[in-house]
């Protein structure tokens, strides 16, 4: 079997490594949460309200719309969950109809086109954080540290 074996002596490299390291363990923390929490108030937010509309809003789907930070086995894998699942008096949830499903699918007619599908926010917050992490990584990069 073949082997290769680096060792590295310089200490411009080697620190330069350290803050590449640096960002990729930043990264959650400095670029995915608040994007992440950008997300969440655009899912949580409520359109106006329909001409003649009898229900009368209780701001139970804004409240159970949270940011979860869910610690991976070891600190430096944190991912973020958006959930949005409020109950009502008779246990009854508004999911899938109100903000749709995984997919994109299964919100009702009245709410097509009035409130943002989970899936949508999410989807627009990946490339964000995309685009984000690769300039934040780049800066570390180009200036020896983070920014």
């Amino acid at each position: 079997m073949t082997q290769i074996s680096v060792t590295i002596s310089d200490n411009e490299v080697k620190t330069a490594l350290n803050h590449a390291t640096l960002a990729v363990r930043n990264l959650p923390a400095k670029v995915v949460k608040p994007i992440m929490e950008d997300a969440k108030d655009e899912a949580r937010k409520y359109p106006p309200e329909l001409p003649n509309q009898r229900y009368v809003r209780t701001g139970k789907r804004y409240e159970a719309t949270k940011l979860i930070s869910v610690i991976g086995n070891n600190q430096y894998k944190t991912s973020y969950r958006i959930t949005s699942n409020p109950r009502y008096a008779d246990g009854r949830s508004g999911n899938p109809y109100v903000l749709g499903d995984a997919k994109g699918e299964g919100q009702a007619a009245i709410h097509r086109g009035r409130w943002n599908k989970l899936h949508v926010v999410v989807l627009k917050a990946m490339e964000k954080i995309i685009d984000k992490g690769q300039e934040y990584f780049r800066a570390v990069l180009e200036r020896n540290g983070p920014p």
